[in-house]
């Protein structure tokens, strides 16, 4: 049975780039503090934001420097234009809230798509890997929809919105922890 742990990235400064924003001191030290040794990790899967990829690469010096890291784009924005630019107003119209909020307001399916494609990319790296252990570090309610896409049962995450370094523990068809 496949688990997967679910990290929303550290805390990050402000940039005009989204993608670019880095983690901030604050950031850093959350990171470091991350204790995730009791997961028997074979894979890390981090969007491709520059945010969650310092979060995935201190995680990985910390507690598991030899397994693989892989970068998964389709974690941090669709891929095909009109839902890039319909998940960004999303996004910068909802802010903070949570998933049941975002997929309320997803009237032409843009959001839904957009987990999906993040949801067949961490499966395909899952499966490239043989990965039977999987850290994904990505972003608030994405996290949440993909973590739902693996168990259809967890419809809590739809209500929670993580605070940066914090997570869910799911295996394949039960068995939703918390990680705070």
């Amino acid at each position: 049975m496949t688990q997967y742990l679910f990290l929303r990235h550290a805390e990050a400064t402000t940039h005009e780039d989204d993608h670019e924003r880095p983690l901030s001191e604050n950031g850093k030290a959350q990171a470091n503090k991350c204790k995730l040794s009791h997961f028997p990790c074979d894979l890390i899967v981090t969007s491709s934001a520059k945010r969650a990829v310092e979060t995935a690469t201190i995680l990985r010096a910390k507690h598991y420097p030899h397994v693989p890291l892989e970068h998964v784009k389709q974690l941090y924005l669709p891929q095909k234009n009109p839902d890039i630019q319909t998940v960004l107003k999303m996004l910068d119209d909802l802010g903070e809230a949570n998933l049941t909020q975002y997929l309320a307001s997803d009237r032409d399916g843009a959001w839904k798509r957009y987990c999906k494609e993040a949801y067949d990319a961490l499966i395909t790296a899952e499966k490239k890997h043989h990965a039977k252990h999987i850290l994904i570090v990505a972003h608030a309610n994405i996290i949440n929809d993909v973590g739902m896409q693996i168990d259809v049962e967890a419809g809590e995450l739809r209500s929670l919105y993580f605070a940066p370094c914090t997570g869910f523990l799911l295996e394949n068809h039960r068995q939703l922890e918390f990680i705070f």
